[in-house]
């Protein structure tokens, strides 16, 4: 006798179903309420953030991303700089015995050009804040600059004075460019539009003495083209930090006494010192490490 060959039991759909599907065997679930609402809280501020910081790259006055504002203290690691250039500026006046002379004669003067905003990442804040330094921001967007003492002009710098120059990008990635008749829409001249400023300009209405210890110089390119006006006979200055890696700007500097100098983690800068001010212990220089959500402020 043959025994009739038994088929595998199927397995309940159902249950597979239930087993598949329940909602609580997924990890999220099984966390405790408190830690559902942190985990609710921080998707909400990344949204938020992401938000605000895709808004600055349409408008360029909207808040600082909220994680910067809520993570960050700006000066709270004794900074205010992108990359120590103010910690490096007050190191060097006290180094140099002459720079040293002629900062504690008078109160010490600075430019702080292309000051982007009046905390964050400011080459020049700390002097006020710390060492009550006075002198002249230049920025044709300002912002942040409330708390700020030194004498603010809203302009782009150059070799001229009243030309209406058109900005584009937004934050410390911004391009100058001229004027044209067919870029004449409200939009840009309303929010993208500044006048030009130059510096023998600048250094009179600000009431500049003839001694500037510090020059901060950052205008998107513009360096050269604005420091052909500087008048190199009636001011000098302690120091030069100006951004990018131009030959021009360095023959020209060089030219008037200022030499360049080979400080160590510059990142984009060139640091430029006339003989009479320099040491060699200044050419040692931190680089700064960033922490997360900081945006290099």
């Amino acid at each position: 006798m043959f025994r009739r060959r038994q088929r595998p039991k199927q397995p309940d759909e159902s249950n597979i179903f239930i087993l598949t599907s329940n909602p609580h065997s997924h990890p999220y679930n099984r966390r405790n309420p408190l830690q559902k609402k942190y985990i609710h809280l921080c998707i909400i501020i990344l949204s938020i953030d992401l938000l605000l910081t895709i808004t600055r790259q349409t408008h360029p006055h909207s808040s600082l991303p909220l994680l910067q504002r809520l993570v960050h203290t700006p000066g709270k690691d004794g900074t205010f700089a992108q990359n120590y250039q103010d910690t490096w500026i007050v190191k060097l006046t006290r180094t140099s015995p002459q720079l040293s002379t002629s900062t504690s004669s008078s109160t010490p003067f600075f430019l702080d050009i292309g000051a982007y905003h009046g905390l964050w990442c400011s080459n020049s804040y700390l002097l006020e804040q710390q060492y009550n330094w006075r002198g002249a921001c230049v920025e044709p967007f300002p912002d942040g600059f409330q708390q700020r003492s030194c004498q603010l002009f809203v302009n782009a710098m150059s070799d001229t004075d009243g030309v209406e120059v058109n900005f584009s990008g937004v934050g410390q990635e911004r391009t100058i460019g001229s004027t044209s008749d067919s870029d004449t829409s409200k939009h840009t001249r309303g929010k993208l539009m500044a006048n030009t400023i130059s510096f023998p300009t600048l250094l009179k209405q600000s009431k500049a003495p003839s001694f500037i210890a510090f020059v901060s110089l950052d205008v998107e390119g513009h360096e050269y083209t604005a420091l052909t006006k500087f008048p190199w006979d009636d001011y000098t200055v302690g120091a030069w930090i100006i951004e990018g890696h131009d030959a021009q700007v360095k023959k020209l500097l060089e030219s008037h006494g200022y030499m360049q100098r080979p400080v160590k983690n510059r990142g984009a800068d060139e640091y430029f010192v006339r003989d009479e001010y320099w040491s060699e212990v200044m050419v040692e220089k931190e680089w700064r490490v960033h922490p997360l959500f900081s945006w290099g402020c």
